[in-house]
C-alpha cells in the first residue's frame, strides 16, 4: 500500500522588534492629473499620515527639472509661522543622489541654505498637494527617495537627465547704477541657466477650506509643472521703443533681478546661455508689488551672435518665489506673503515678443 508522506515546510520571517514587518518601499510613478494621484495607493508614513506620491516625469533634459508631488489629507489645523527645513515635503522628507555620487550616501535635496519661514492660511479638512522642485544640472540618473521622519525609505524613483531638448531660462543682466538711480535697465548679457524656485515647497489645495473659502478642483485638471506648459493670458508682455512692459490682471512682485527669467530666440533658433557652476547674485532694495513692470532693454547682439536685420524673440517667466541657478543647490527663500493655496503655483509664463536687430 502506497502511503503519501506530506512534508510541511515552515518559513519563519524575521520581524522587527515590537511589531509586524514594514512594507517594502513603493515606486513613485509619473502623475499628470489630480486623478492620477487621488487614485493611487497611499503610502503609510508610520505617523498616522498616509500620502500619495507622484513625479512630473522620469526623463527630462539637462538644465531642466521636475516637480515631486505629495498629496496628503490634512485634518483641521491652523498654520501660523511655518518654519520648514529644506528637505521636508509635507509629512515626509526628500533625498536626491546623482549616479556619480557614492552609493548609499543620499544627500538632501538642498545641500545648503536656510529653511523657509512664512505664514500659512487656516486649512480645514483639506487634501493638500505639497510640491517640491528637483533640479537636474548634470546628465545621468538621479535617484529620488522619500523618507519618513525616522529615516525609513517609503518610496523612490529614478529620473534620467538627457543631453538635449530644453530651451533654458536665464536671468536678465541688471545695470545696478541705473537701478539705484531709479531707471531700471536690463540686458541680454547674463550668464548661467536658472529655474524658478517654487519657494522650496509649494502647497496647493485640492478640496477643503482655506481661510474659510471652499476649494474644489476637478479631478481631471492637470497638475502644475516646474515650468508652465503654455503662456498665461493674464500676463501680457510687450516691447515698444526699447521699453519692455509686463502687465498682469493682479498684482505681482516686480524685481528684475529676483522675479523674472527670460529666454531668447535668434531667427527662430533657441539661444543657450553659457552655463556656469557658481555665480554671485546681487539683491538690493524693496520689492514693488504692482500690476505693471517695465524696464528699458539694451540688447547686446554679440551675446547671442545676432546681426543687424536678424529677428530676435524673447519670453519672460514670472517667478513669484524667486529663482535659483540650476547648478547651485542653495535655496533662496523669497516668499514674502501668505501663499495662494487655491492657485496653480508661483510661476507664470508670458507671451513671446519679437523685434528686428538694428
Amino acid at each position: 500500500m502506497l502511503r503519501r508522506v506530506c512534508l510541511f515546510v515552515f518559513v519563519v520571517t524575521a520581524l522587527p522588534l515590537g511589531g509586524a514587518a514594514r512594507a517594502a518601499p513603493s515606486s513613485i510613478k509619473v502623475a499628470e492629473t489630480w486623478a492620477d494621484l487621488l487614485d493611487r495607493e497611499p503610502v503609510d508614513t508610520g505617523r498616522g499620515a498616509r500620502v500619495r506620491l507622484g513625479v512630473e516625469a522620469t526623463e527630462r533634459p539637462q538644465w531642466s527639472g521636475v516637480l515631486l508631488y505629495c498629496l496628503y489629507h490634512e485634518p483641521d489645523q491652523f498654520f501660523e509661522s511655518h518654519n520648514e527645513p529644506p528637505d521636508v515635503l509635507g509629512p515626509v522628507r526628500v533625498y536626491v543622489r546623482h549616479e556619480s555620487e557614492p552609493a548609499g550616501t543620499p544627500r538632501r535635496v538642498v545641500d545648503r541654505g536656510e529653511a523657509g519661514s512664512y505664514t500659512m492660511p487656516v486649512v480645514q479638512n483639506a487634501r493638500l498637494l505639497f510640491v517640491k522642485p528637483i533640479a537636474l544640472p548634470e546628465r545621468g540618473l538621479y535617484e529620488i527617495g522619500v523618507y519618513s521622519h525616522d529615516d525609513r525609505l517609503l518610496a523612490s524613483c529614478a529620473v534620467r537627465s538627457v543631453a538635449a531638448g530644453v530651451h533654458p531660462w536665464t536671468p536678465f543682466a541688471v545695470d545696478w547704477e541705473e537701478r539705484r538711480a531709479g531707471r531700471p535697465i536690463v540686458r541680454n548679457s547674463a550668464e548661467g541657466i536658472a529655474l524658478p524656485s517654487w519657494g522650496g515647497t509649494t502647497v496647493l489645495v485640492f478640496d477643503g477650506k482655506a481661510d474659510e473659502k471652499l476649494v474644489a478642483r476637478d479631478r481631471g485638471e492637470r497638475l502644475p509643472t516646474l515650468v508652465p506648459r503654455s503662456p498665461d493670458p493674464s500676463l501680457r508682455l510687450s516691447l515698444k521703443d526699447d521699453v519692455i512692459e509686463l502687465t498682469a490682471d493682479d498684482r505681482i512682485y516686480c524685481r528684475e533681478e529676483l522675479n523674472f527669467l527670460v529666454r531668447w530666440w535668434v531667427n527662430g533658433e533657441p539661444y543657450t546661455p553659457r552655463p556656469t557652476k557658481r555665480l554671485a547674485r546681487q539683491v538690493t532694495g524693496q520689492t514693488p508689488w504692482e500690476c505693471r513692470w517695465s524696464a528699458r532693454l539694451e540688447f547686446v547682439p554679440e551675446t547671442c551672435g545676432a546681426k543687424p536685420g536678424d529677428k530676435v524673440a524673447f519670453q519672460v517667466l514670472h517667478c513669484a518665489d524667486g529663482w535659483d541657478y540650476v547648478s547651485d543647490q542653495r535655496r533662496h527663500s523669497m516668499q514674502q506673503q501668505r501663499p495662494d493655496l487655491k492657485g496653480d503655483g508661483p510661476v507664470r509664463m508670458s507671451n513671446v515678443v519679437e523685434f528686428t536687430v538694428k
